[in-house]
């Protein structure tokens, strides 16, 4: 408790007697007034004075007689002596009437013989109110109920009440008050500081879980430092009829396998989900009952309990014959209250129907033929075989598998493409087409042909190419009208007990240009002819044949020409005839080599194939003598730097006169002499 300081103003007053007799000093002060605390602890002093020489000194009342018990005094020295608080104060003053005023008086006397002088001082002692008493609220608990559609401004309880101890009418025993906790969002609040009526701030909803509030309220007073204390209102928020009903799930799921076989009968069959469909009423306060039923969705299939919301299915599925998205059924489900059916809740019921294997794959044709060239290459692509299957996710997988007794052909089992395995067999001459079988194998062995049934095998609609089943006790038959297919080729394999279907696919071989044109009798001629001949003259004929047809079998001939452009041929041969002449004159004697090319002529020209024939050429002297150049006029270049007995070219001359008796000269038109040796190279080219 903090000690208020006291501001003491002591008036002290005495009768001024001019004898030598007991005093109080300063003479002629005869009052005192004093100011002390409530709290002043009993023992504490609460003035001084100074009297002497002093004999018989007492305490009196002045006003009451119990006032004076409250202090007593002891001698501090021989001139003073100290006034102590005998009994606490506090209660002076805390109270409804209160007392903070208190008088007495010191007396003393002194004996001179004959006389009794007396003297007194009066003191008057100020009680002042510290506060030392916190609030203390009345009438607890505090405790309330409000509905929830209360509107916001309303006071809803006026109950709460503190009262101060401390002196009244003063800011010690003035109270305050305040919401000091359990409002984070600031739902309540009070009339004023000094008006604790509990006022509804704001909207309150016992569905969004404002079920109950424990507020703190604080009273404070305003002494100083201030004194607080704190209790609580508990608020409990009734519920009230405002909320529809609301369902646990928006959607519900379920899944049911596809019925297999049909028997098409009526069923009654009640549907089990991960979590019960359930509706409940929001105002868990009130709690009213329901009633459930479907408003959407194939009703005539689904039935609904109206009391507990149990699903039932009624009728048999056959997935294929139903256009589902996603396989599944949508119904709409609602609860309504019994009391008010206003009041409702709507929600989404999803039955996924599983699929079921119970078809077979299904080509897109029931039977293939195409025409390929014979001879193409290994893993070439020739055709995409397609079939399709009703079926969904594992049960729609299957391999392609290809029965194929030339074993020309392979395929791969996803994608259906027919590749060429061995392009050996790809020989016309050999086989004029090909034929083989491409099956469909399941994943996972379809539900059609688990079923025994040999009244209906005779109605099985079977490839008449396919032997009849044998009739065993184990053997696997199938209903007809399951596998309604457009491909009704299907084959029992009794080793793995399962049924595939599958197709034909018959490959005719076209004519290749696979035969190169051959030379006859041979690839080597040898033909003869005068130097001197004219052009044009014919020296002999070459001839390839090609077994293909068409234009396969046409022969075109050509010269093959030699990497050095500059050098032209003297011979030349015609396309067509094969037919070898002259095409420069003369001739340089000697034996010449020829390169005949034979070609066809197949439509694609990058498929052309080709032979080669050599032709030797004799060309012998003629009976003139007369020497001639071959290839005049001739040209030669030679840079400006060429250092001297450097070569700039050849001439040739024909064999009419031996090399001896022939003789060069150099003539030329430069005045001043050309610079070059008159010496002239030839060449002789030897055939042999």
């Amino acid at each position: 408790m903090a000690v208020v300081k006291v501001l003491v103003l002591l008036l002290l007053t005495t009768a001024t007697r001019h004898t030598s007799g007991c005093n109080f000093y300063p003479v002629g002060e005869y009052l005192k007034f004093v100011r002390i605390p409530e709290n002043l602890k009993v023992g504490d002093e609460v003035l001084q004075v100074e009297v002497h020489p002093r004999k018989n000194l007492v305490l009196q009342a002045v006003d009451k007689e119990e006032d004076a018990h409250l202090f007593t005094y002891r001698d501090v020295n021989r001139t003073h002596v100290a006034v102590l608080l005998a009994q606490s104060v506090d209660h002076l003053v805390d109270r409804d009437a209160p007392q903070n005023v208190v008088k007495f008086r010191l007396g003393c006397d002194f004996h001179t013989g004959d006389d009794l002088i007396s003297a007194y001082l009066s003191v008057t002692v100020y009680i002042e109110d510290v506060n030392d008493n916190a609030p203390r609220f009345l009438d607890l608990p505090y405790r309330v109920t409000v509905d929830e559609l209360t509107p916001p401004g309303l006071t809803i309880f006026k109950g709460i009440r503190a009262f101060d101890r401390d002196k009244p009418n003063t800011p010690n025993s003035e109270v305050e008050y305040s919401i000091t906790g359990g409002d984070p969002a600031g739902r309540f609040a009070l009339e004023g500081p000094h008006k604790p009526g509990l006022v509804l701030a704001k909207s309150i909803d016992y569905d969004a879980g404002d079920r109950e509030f424990l507020l703190t309220i604080t009273a404070s007073d305003r002494g100083s430092p201030p004194r607080s204390t704190n209790t609580t209102v508990h608020v409990i928020v009734a519920d009230n009829d405002d909320l529809p009903p609301k369902f646990t799930l928006d959607v519900y799921r379920t899944k049911i396998p596809e019925f297999y076989p049909l028997l098409g009968k009526r069923i009654h069959k009640e549907l089990v989900f991960e979590q019960a469909v359930r509706a409940f009423d929001q105002d868990a306060g009130v709690g009213a009952p329901l009633r459930y039923e479907l408003i959407s969705g194939d009703t005539r299939r689904f039935s609904l309990g109206p009391l507990n919301a149990t699903l039932f299915l009624d009728a048999e599925i056959d997935l294929d014959a139903e256009s589902l998205p996603g396989n599944t059924f949508v119904l709409g489900v609602q609860a309504v209250q019994v009391d008010d059916p206003r009041r409702a809740a709507r929600a989404r019921i999803e039955v996924e129907v599983l699929d079921l294997n119970d078809n077979l794959p299904e080509f897109e044709v029931d039977f293939y033929n195409i025409s390929i060239v014979e001879n193409l290459p290994n893993g070439f692509s020739v055709l995409q075989v397609m079939a399709t299957d009703k079926d969904q996710g594992d049960n729609a997988e299957f391999t392609y598998q290809l029965s194929d007794p030339q074993g020309a052909f392979s395929i791969d089992p996803k994608s259906g493409w027919l590749t060429v395995r061995n392009q050996t067999v790809l020989d016309r001459e050999q086989h004029s087409s090909l034929r083989m079988k491409v099956y469909a194998k399941e994943k996972n062995p379809s539900v059609v042909g688990t079923f025994l049934d040999k009244q209906r095998l005779s109605k099985w609609r079977r490839n008449p190419l396919v032997p009849a089943l044998p009739l065993k006790e184990k053997t696997t038959y199938v209903y007809p009208d399951k596998i309604g297919t457009k491909n009704e080729n299907i084959e029992y394999f009794e080793d793995i007990n399962q049924l595939m279907s599958f197709v034909t696919v018959e490959v005719t071989l076209l004519d290749a240009n696979d035969n190169n044109p051959v030379f006859v009798p041979s690839n080597l001629y040898e033909f003869t002819v005068k130097s001197n001949a004219k052009i044009g003259t014919f020296i002999g004929n070459v001839k390839a044949v090609d077994p293909d047809l068409g234009t396969n079998g046409i022969v075109f001939y050509d010269l093959q020409r030699t990497s050095n452009l500059t050098i032209t041929s003297p011979f030349q041969v015609d396309a067509n005839s094969g037919e070898v002449t002259v095409a420069q004159s003369p001739i340089l004697e000697g034996r010449h080599a020829l390169f005949i090319e034979a070609s066809d002529q197949p439509a694609n020209p990058s498929e052309r194939r080709y032979s080669l024939a050599v032709v030797t050429v004799d060309v012998t002297r003629s009976n003139t003598d007369k020497p001639d150049f071959i290839g005049a006029p001739y040209e030669f270049w030679v840079g400006s730097n060429v250092g001297i007995g450097t070569s700039v070219g050849q001439i040739r001359v024909n064999e009419a006169m031996e090399k001896p008796d022939i003789s060069y000269d150099l003539l030329h038109g430069y005045e001043e002499g050309g610079n070059f040796n008159h010496h002239i190279e030839f060449l002789k080219k030897d055939l042999e």
